[in-house]
């Protein structure tokens, strides 16, 4: 022990409260312009001192200040403290506010479990405190972490009773029918029942201008780029992004900060602005690193893949695909949507390297969760299922079996249909035109590919051209 600790411990408790007081006024009178850089420090000087009320206000001043830093797991060190401080000050409204902090952190980790039953936490003790508000708040963010964690009728019900919370209450709650609204539509989005979905997007856009908080004019944003991305339509999705992506950075939330790069460079590399695409990716796998998100990491590692496919570079592409099926695997996602999307596109690869028999053990794993799958397997199986159609449609018919690879091109075109999807009716078509081609019924072959480039020249996407000029 030095002098300094000696000398320390012989003080009385009282004498050591006062000079911990003392040292705190004294920062705070003299680096008045400078308190964020000792929020830490004035926290343990005034919790020493007795003062708890201050003591929580900068424990939680500390916890915002590393969430801003993107140190998520010091933000929770310093929320449990000020949990702790709250529950001996009896404080249940900090206590709310404080859980609500703590799932807000969770969800940026991509803890989707840990952040639902903290908002259910939260949910309790706002109850407690009798704020309707509150409690409504709660039960719509605990739909969003069900639905990040794919259960979707869970999701669905708790979104449903914070708008009936919100509809009863005699004070307008404006955030909460946003964010009510825009996590149904998320739901609905997920397993496939787009127009279900758009009168609930519709009525969380009429809501932006009476909400203020940027995280739910966030969600806002990212639930119609949702739906946009549905149609393909890749040169409007850029200028959506584009329009909108400083709210989504506006929020504080990596996971939204993460998600607006990822999601601008999705339809940028559709339209063929590959370099464009390549930049924001990196920066997504550098943020993801930084903050250690696997969620939007894996997704961006398999989207790097579909690049250097579309750019002729199979072998670097499938290398990519490889390490976002693996990673996603690893990573215990609660369903395997983008193990299925890496699958997908590593079988594309391999069938253009003429490895047939491998790329058809990658369809093979993804035809049986499209076959039969579990309630939690649902989400994005609309639209992954058409890829796959389509791709194992092709693989068929490199081996000639011609009525099977139409039967896969009829599966993909009807459900692409069905949802609007154009650009996999472009796929679905010019696959349906290579059959009748290869069977020689040259006049059906020529309407499937008409109609093929009349929708891929409104898609714009560069790949789904090219690949019609020459047949």
């Amino acid at each position: 022990m030095c002098i300094r600790d000696s000398a320390y411990s012989t003080l009385l408790v009282s004498r050591r409260r006062e000079l911990h007081r003392v040292a705190a006024s004294a920062i705070e009178r003299i680096y008045v312009d400078r308190i964020p850089e000792f929020v830490e420090v004035l926290a343990q000087h005034y919790q020493t001192a007795g003062e708890l009320e201050r003591a929580l206000d900068f424990l939680i001043r500390a916890a915002d200040k590393a969430i801003s830093n993107l140190a998520l797991t010091t933000s929770l060190e310093f929320l449990n403290a000020a949990d702790e401080l709250a529950v001996t000050l009896e404080d249940a409204t900090k206590r709310g506010e404080i859980a609500m902090r703590k799932a807000h952190v969770h969800l940026s980790a991509s803890n989707f479990s840990a952040a639902a039953d903290t908002f259910g936490d939260a949910r309790t003790l706002w109850a407690d405190t009798g704020s309707a508000e509150g409690e409504a708040l709660a039960l719509a963010f605990e739909a969003f972490a069900h639905y990040w964690g794919h259960q979707f009728e869970e999701a669905e019900t708790l979104a449903d009773r914070a708008a009936e919370l919100a509809e009863a209450s005699n004070e307008p709650m404006p955030d909460v029918e946003l964010l009510a609204n825009v996590f149904r539509s998320l739901v609905l989005l997920a397993v496939g029942r787009i127009e279900e979905s758009r009168p609930f997007i519709d009525r969380a856009m009429a809501l932006v201008p009476q909400v203020e908080d940027p995280m739910a004019r966030g969600l806002v944003v990212f639930a119609g780029w949702h739906l946009a991305a549905w149609e393909a339509r890749f040169d409007e999705l850029v200028d959506y992004l584009r329009e909108w992506r400083s709210t989504l950075e506006s929020t504080g939330n990596s996971l939204f900060s993460l998600a607006a790069l990822w999601l601008e460079a999705v339809p940028l590399a559709g339209r063929g602005d590959y370099q464009d695409a390549l930049h924001l990716l990196e920066e997504t796998l550098t943020l993801s690193d930084r903050v250690g998100d696997v969620y939007v990491r894996t997704r961006a590692l398999n989207t790097i893949g579909w690049i250097y496919g579309d750019l002729g570079n199979p072998a670097t592409a499938a290398d990519w695909n490889r390490r976002s099926r693996d990673e996603a695997a690893a990573a215990g996602f609660p369903d395997p949507e983008v193990e299925c999307n890496a699958r997908l596109n590593l079988g594309d690869n391999l069938m253009a390297m003429g490895l047939l028999e491998d790329a058809e053990q990658e369809f093979r794993h993804v035809d049986v969760i499209v076959g039969d799958p579990r309630p939690e397997e649902r989400n994005d199986i609309v639209r992954y299922s058409q890829h796959l159609h389509h791709s194992f449609g092709e693989l068929l018919l490199a081996r000639n079996e011609t009525d099977a690879a139409l039967d896969r091109a009829n599966r993909c075109l009807a459900a692409a249909e069905e949802h609007g999807h154009l650009k996999n009716i472009v796929k679905a078509r010019r696959l349906r035109g290579e059959v009748y081609m290869a069977r020689g019924q040259l006049g059906q072959a020529r309407n499937e590919l008409d109609q093929a480039r009349t929708i891929a020249a409104e898609v714009s996407n560069p790949p789904q051209l090219l690949s019609l000029i020459h047949i």
